[in-house]
């Protein structure tokens, strides 16, 4: 069990890292039934409260996926943050239960690095 929760914490970290230095990847975790997916790529900045998305680079992206919900986050061309929840339409801004869930994302992907 040590080893797995190693893997998991390493994998985590190197997906963090690689959003931050701009490249691609994906971590999917299903542990006793709580299933959470990261996927990132480009350069993301957050906000210093950590609760949100500061910018995504061009190209960039940030999906972030559990049981029941997701939420994508990627740059408008004139550059704004589009939000994609729950496989709906993209809006410019998010309402109470997408700014919950792109907090959650924005916690799980800051947990583990140096942002």
């Amino acid at each position: 069990m040590k080893k797995v929760n190693l893997l998991i914490i390493t994998a985590v970290a190197l997906v963090l890292t690689a959003c931050h230095t701009g490249h691609h990847i994906s971590i999917v975790r299903n542990t006793n039934g709580s299933y959470v997916k990261i996927e990132c790529a480009g350069n993301i900045a957050l906000t210093e409260d950590m609760t949100g998305i500061q910018g995504i680079s061009p190209g960039g992206y940030v999906k972030y996926e559990t049981n029941d919900e997701k939420i994508v986050a990627k740059p408008a061309l004139d550059g704004h943050i589009e939000y994609e929840l729950n496989d709906g339409d993209q809006q410019a801004t998010l309402n109470e239960k997408g700014k919950k869930l792109i907090a959650r994302a924005v916690k799980e992907i800051a947990k583990n690095s140096h942002y």
